[in-house]
């Protein structure tokens, strides 16, 4: 599949949960959406790369949301003009895994297994949280305790408690 180029706007969205967002041509849309993922690498003004999914928006629209760290990054405003190249995402879960929930994994067979076996959707949203820090030893502990969570929960994801182990693992390395 080839990569896709366009032009679009940054609009402000009417979802509370997408914030700011672009519209993808429907025709390029298409070329990217299967029945098994609808994830791509983007591309934004040749030079902020993130992994990402195509959205659906109201009246068949199809976009991508730009969150707040990516527009302070490259000073992007509602209503500005970004040039955008899209590929396919090939990666094994759409999103980058750190070496320290990787290694955790490795070392814990049960909880790996759980991670493995709960929806694409909801590994994306523990990777994020396992990389959403800094140093390497918050991002240890943290992988730590989202294995934990799943061990505890029988791989059903809590994210009022797992927040509570975070904030309780967090705490006790202080």
């Amino acid at each position: 599949m080839a990569d896709a180029t366009f032009t679009s706007i940054l609009e402000e969205s009417n979802n509370r949960l997408w914030g700011v967002h672009f519209v993808v041509p429907t025709k390029i849309a298409e070329q990217f959406i299967t029945k098994e993922s609808k994830r791509v690498v983007c591309t934004l003004n040749k030079e902020v790369t993130f992994q990402c999914g195509i959205l659906f928006g109201k009246k068949d629209t199809t976009l991508i949301t730009v969150n707040a760290k990516i527009r302070k990054q490259l000073q992007l405003s509602i209503g500005d003009k970004v040039h955008v190249q899209l590929t396919k995402d090939a990666s094994e879960y759409g999103l980058p895994i750190t070496e320290e929930f990787k290694h955790a994994m490795q070392l814990d067979e049960e909880a790996s297994l759980l991670f493995h076996a709960i929806t694409p959707g909801a590994q994306r949203t523990l990777l994020y949280i396992a990389a959403n820090i800094k140093n390497s030893n918050g991002r240890i502990l943290r992988a730590l305790a989202i294995l934990d969570h799943l061990k505890q929960t029988n791989g059903k994801v809590n994210y009022k408690q797992l927040n509570e182990a975070i904030k309780l693992t967090s705490q006790k390395a202080q």
